[in-house]
């Protein structure tokens, strides 16, 4: 039922039950789980050795730093797609979740549906962004290197000229 192309999800829940459902669920998919974890602290050095292919994060964590925190922490370092879960949707989770870059937002209990489809459309987004940046970065350096290229070539083209009004050539 899985996309091949996910290999390993990061699962950090403060509540047990809710991060065995989550385990258990992703573990029937074929995917591999790393943690779950409770803390940000936790999650960052699990990141730290193996970086997963995605972030689910309970918007609410205790610990030193929070959900967002953590996620502010990683997005600086990865590209790591993160799906946030929360016990409702009240507008202080949604403007928490805004100040970060997130792919979903999920509300407790999760639906087995859902929770696949969330995770199959952070992959393909987060797949679309990087290929993004990467053209965006060949662009880049095609564009800085295009007035290198131009006087190279006006001065070929000059040795050329100067090359003609050699009698005898």
């Amino acid at each position: 039922m899985h996309s091949a192309k996910i290999k390993k999800i990061l699962i950090v829940e403060e509540e047990t039950a809710a991060s065995l459902y989550l385990k258990e669920l992703i573990e029937s998919w074929g995917i591999s789980v790393l943690g779950p974890v409770k803390t940000g602290i936790e999650a960052i050095s699990i990141i730290a050795t193996e970086i997963p292919d995605l972030i689910l994060m309970d918007i609410i964590i205790k610990g030193s730093i929070n959900s967002i925190e953590t996620v502010e922490k990683i997005n600086s370092l990865y590209s790591i797609p993160v799906i946030y879960l929360a016990a409702s949707t009240d507008k202080g989770n949604l403007e928490r979740a805004a100040k970060t870059v997130f792919f979903g937002f999920l509300i407790k209990p999760i639906d087995e549906y859902q929770l696949y489809s969330s995770i199959e459309t952070a992959l393909s987004k987060s797949g679309a962004d990087i290929e993004i940046r990467e053209n965006e970065q060949k662009y880049k350096l095609l564009f800085e290197h295009m007035t290198e290229a131009f006087f190279y070539l006006a001065s070929v083209r000059d040795l050329n000229d100067n090359i003609n009004t050699i009698p005898g050539i």
